[in-house]
Formats: structure tokens, C-alpha cells, sequence
């Protein structure tokens, strides 16, 4: 009887990384052709399905995590390098709260530029509502200038749906629910990251986040 053989265990490791890296790719190019073939000049401003849109949003990460993460921060993916003067405030949760799934969010974060990005869940499904929070969660990062500047800035995100009256499924017509965004400022970030115990330096230390707890 003849034996069969394996592959080796080094074989094996580079062809999981090889995987790996061309799922993560296809990834990247999917949400970067949904991004371009976004226009947001196209959007329609308010419409009924608005009134039962509710974008919230929590801070579940383990301590020390949330965070702002500046330009010197070897934790960042490569692709995610900042600038020296804009930081990186994550990871926040944001949670559909309302009725209606949310298919894109426009982040208005002061000194930069408005940010749309696609909401695309790992089961290529908008942010949806319900109790199922593999569907109705979403985990990002935002960047922010130097807070320390000024601690009641606001970030605005906008959530966009779909509205469902006018939308066809060679056509969808999206709505952009700017009276129902999200309102959230840097100090009221950095309590609900701790809200029993929690410090915020102004300016930062030398060797301090601008955000953090004690």
C-alpha cells in the first residue's frame, strides 16, 4: 500500500497567508468600487422614512483600547497612516437604532473633509435593525484633528437609506436623513468610555493620548 503524504506545515502557513491577503484584496476593491460608484450630490435631502431612522452608537472595547491612536502608532494597518496633525479616534460601534437599514453614513468631522462611507457587513448587507448585532452593528474608526485644540467639537454623521417608494431594483434611490444624524463630541466620548472614572489631559502629556482614562 502506497503512504500518502501531506504538505508540509510551512506550505501549509504560506498558502493560509496567501489566502489571506487575496480575500483581504477583494474586500478592499469591492468597498472602494461601491465608494466610487457612491455620488452623494445625488441624494435626495429628507424624506418620511427619515423619522424612523435612529443612528446610535457605544463604546464596548476592552480598556486601553478605545482610544486615539496618533501617526506614531505601530498598531495602525499600513493603509491607515495618518497625517501628523489628524488622529484616529476608535473603535466605535455605531448601532442602528431606528426601523430602516442604513446603507451609507456621511462623517462631518471638523477641519477635515466630509467622509461617505458604505456600511458593507461581512455578509455584504447593509446596517440593518433588530436585536442581531452581526447585522445591526458596525465598527469603525474616525479621524479627528487635534483635539486637544478644542474639547466640545462635534463630529456629525448623517445616515443615508433607501428609499423604498421610489427605489427600483435596477435603480435604488437613497436618502440622505440629515435632521435625524448623529451628534457626538469629543469630551462626551472620552465619559462614555468610562463614565465613573475618567481624565481628560488638555494639552496631552508628552507621552499621553489627547483621550484617556485612570
Amino acid at each position: 500500500m502506497k503512504k500518502k503524504r501531506g504538505i508540509s506545515p510551512l506550505l501549509a502557513s504560506v498558502l493560509l497567508v496567501a489566502l489571506a491577503i487575496t480575500m483581504a484584496a477583494l474586500v478592499s476593491n469591492f468597498v472602494i468600487k461601491k465608494t466610487k460608484e457612491f455620488d452623494p450630490s445625488k441624494l435626495a435631502e429628507q424624506s418620511t422614512f427619515c423619522e424612523s431612522v435612529t443612528l446610535g452608537y457605544m463604546i464596548n472595547a476592552a480598556p486601553g483600547v478605545f482610544r486615539v491612536y496618533n501617526d506614531e502608532d505601530d498598531v495602525l494597518h499600513p493603509g491607515n497612516k495618518l497625517t501628523k496633525d489628524v488622529f484616529l479616534l476608535s473603535p466605535l460601534t455605531l448601532i442602528n437604532r431606528g426601523s430602516f437599514s442604513i446603507h451609507q453614513i456621511i462623517i462631518n468631522s471638523p477641519g477635515l473633509e466630509s467622509l461617505t462611507l458604505p456600511l458593507i457587513l461581512p455578509d455584504d448587507g447593509p446596517l440593518r435593525p433588530g436585536t442581531d448585532k452581526s447585522k445591526s452593528q458596525y465598527i469603525l474608526g474616525i479621524q479627528i484633528r487635534d483635539p486637544a485644540l478644542n474639547l466640545d467639537s462635534e463630529i456629525k454623521i448623517v445616515p443615508i437609506i433607501k428609499d423604498l417608494e421610489k427605489s427600483t431594483d435596477d435603480k435604488p434611490v437613497f436618502v440622505k436623513c440629515t435632521e435625524r444624524q448623529l451628534v457626538i463630541n469629543y469630551k462626551q466620548i472620552c465619559k462614555d468610555a468610562n463614565p465613573k472614572k475618567y481624565k481628560i489631559q488638555n494639552p496631552p502629556g508628552e507621552n499621553d493620548p489627547p483621550c484617556y482614562t485612570k
